[in-house]
């Protein structure tokens, strides 16, 4: 993993990893090929420069916050902006819930189980329904372990959340 070894220490450009001591075996192609690999697979990603991510933070979190509100009250998902990216990073309705801090509420389950029949939605497991409450419950549970692990970190890692 000399691409992930060289990112590691810092971001880079492309040129800058390909002169970086991890990569000095790889000729450009295979560089280019290894960094498509790794960003098919969500390992890497491109980033805009960090100079200037300050103000971009201002705006985005502007947005944001409106974003999840209207989301929140709409029972849609959201695209949030990232100050790091330079694009949006899609959620759905519960990581919208998650994101809000909604679920820690005592009315969020009831929130979803009623919302979300209204909405002509619902729970799936193994491609077909759930109806169970407390199937559904045990859902929002795993989902929100999923959030806490690898989708909260992510967003943190792209300036979405603190």
């Amino acid at each position: 993993a000399p691409v992930l070894d060289a990112l590691a220490r810092m971001p880079m450009q492309f040129d800058e990893l390909a002169r970086a001591a991890e990569t000095a075996q790889l000729n450009r192609v295979q560089l280019r090929q290894a960094v498509f690999g790794l960003a098919a697979l969500g390992h890497v990603t491109a980033a805009l420069p960090a100079k200037n991510e300050a103000a971009r933070r201002v705006g985005t979190d502007r947005y944001n916050v409106a974003a999840l509100a209207r989301a929140r009250l709409s029972t849609s998902d959201a695209v949030l902006a990232s100050p790091v990216l330079g694009c949006g990073v899609k959620i759905n309705f519960v990581d919208v819930l998650l994101l809000s801090g909604a679920l820690d509420d005592r009315d969020a389950f009831e929130q979803v189980m009623t919302t979300l029949p209204r909405l002509g939605q619902q729970f799936q497991r193994d491609g077909g329904p759930l109806d169970n409450p407390i199937e559904i419950r045990a859902r929002l549970e795993e989902r929100k372990q999923v959030f806490l692990g690898d989708l909260r970190p992510f967003l943190k890692l792209v300036g979405i959340v603190d």
